[in-house]
């Protein structure tokens, strides 16, 4: 998961990545689904309304993924 510095303020990012960095021990820091699971929540709590995704692999990880972004954008998926 990236933040993208031009679509997201530098210091958002800053924040945001800080934030999980301060909340995660080493050892959730070093799983990706945890640290993705806690940038996402920091996103929501910052009052981020728009999360731009690329295309998930619909096998193995990719399934949960997918389910749990669409599930967290309550049908408010565009595809494009």
């Amino acid at each position: 998961l990236r933040l993208l510095e031009c679509e997201v303020s530098r210091e958002l990012a800053d924040a945001i990545t800080g934030a999980a960095r301060d909340e995660l021990t080493p050892q959730e820091l070093a799983d990706p689904a945890i640290v993705r699971q806690t940038i996402l929540r920091q996103l929501d709590q910052a009052g981020v309304s728009m999360i731009f995704a690329s295309a998930i692999d619909a096998s193995g990880l990719g399934v949960a993924v997918r389910d749990r972004l669409v599930r967290a954008a309550e049908g408010r998926v565009r595809r494009g």
